[in-house]
């Protein structure tokens, strides 16, 4: 896919494919990483969809099995599923990821099913809900502040390893109780 077809009139990337592997880079400090770090927040992303040509984040060239830390803050994405992918084995393709940060987006629903995860950063999205935490078993940091989200934290009884909630400027309709 050429290069035009991954990008917007401003020039920013709003899907990943091959050519956008070779030109920012990515693909090769991945593969020479091995704790590589996938930084899609810049000013040159705004990324639509995490799916797209050459199987998109998925593409062999980003060598998503050594990616430890991947930042797709600031984007337009409204979906990150792609992030639960499991390859032929049937094991998550991300399994080296321990941060995950999709702040900045526009994500009403979220699941990610990650062991390895420690830290995941949904804050200023449009979620309504807490993201299901069955698959986050390893998780110690989540932060959902400035959303929309009400109901109960009863899901959390899942994450045993949660050491700090950030669950600031949401529409929650109870109080805590002292």
């Amino acid at each position: 896919m050429e290069l035009s077809e991954c990008t917007n009139p401003l020039g920013q990337y709003v899907v990943l494919g091959n050519e956008v592997a070779r030109q920012t880079g990515i693909a090769h400090a991945s593969s020479r990483a091995s704790h590589a770090n996938a930084d899609f927040s810049g000013e040159e992303y705004k990324l639509e969809s995490l799916e797209g040509p050459d199987g998109g984040l998925l593409n062999p060239a980003y060598r998503v099995d050594v990616i430890q830390k991947l930042n797709l803050a600031h984007n337009h994405l409204s979906n990150i599923d792609t992030v639960n992918a499991r390859g032929r084995d049937g094991r998550v393709v991300f399994r080296s990821l321990i941060y995950l940060n999709a702040s900045h987006n526009m994500l009403t629903k979220v699941r990610v099913e990650l062991p390895t995860l420690l830290e995941l950063v949904l804050s200023r999205n449009e979620m309504q809900e807490l993201p299901s935490m069955n698959g986050l078993t390893n998780l110690q940091r989540l932060v959902v502040a400035h959303n929309f989200i009400d109901g109960t934290l009863d899901d959390l009884v899942h994450c045993k390893k949660l050491r700090v909630l950030d669950i600031s400027a949401n529409r929650f309709s109870w109080r805590p109780s002292l």
